[in-house]
């Protein structure tokens, strides 16, 4: 599927072949995988982020948090946190905007955890979905 084309949101196939590739940690010398680590996380989002979240991991953009955003929600609007250097939410929003998706913001965020700065992060925001 090329960028310039908007998908069925519900179509996507993100079922990874899974053939016993294991990462092991070293650290523990036990064996991990990290395909199911992904495809449990991948279960478990937000209904109202999903669509955005499994779309734009399909155009390779690595997320690492999302939330679709409200009242007793981690953010107050549908967001996705992901990873990458100083283009990389440049080449995200460019996916989303030419996927259709309604982005109201790009952010380069630093938080603060344990009160020392984490990060960067890029964020992309969305405008809400109204309730049908």
């Amino acid at each position: 599927m090329g960028l310039s084309q908007t998908a069925p949101i519900f179509s996507l196939n993100l079922k990874r072949k899974q053939d016993g590739a294991k990462i092991v940690d070293d650290q523990h010398g036990s064996n991990a995988n990290l395909f199911s680590v992904q495809d449990h996380a991948l279960n478990h989002l937000d209904s109202g982020i999903k669509d955005a979240v499994l779309l734009l991991r399909e155009h390779g953009v690595e997320t690492v948090e999302s939330c679709e955003g409200g009242a007793n929600h981690a953010y107050l609007e549908p967001t996705v946190r992901f990873v990458g250097g100083k283009a990389e939410g440049y080449r995200a929003l460019s996916i989303a905007l030419q996927l259709g998706l309604k982005v109201s913001e790009l952010r380069r965020v630093w938080p603060i955890l344990d009160y020392e700065p984490t990060g960067p992060y890029w964020e992309l925001t969305f405008v809400p979905q109204r309730p049908s």
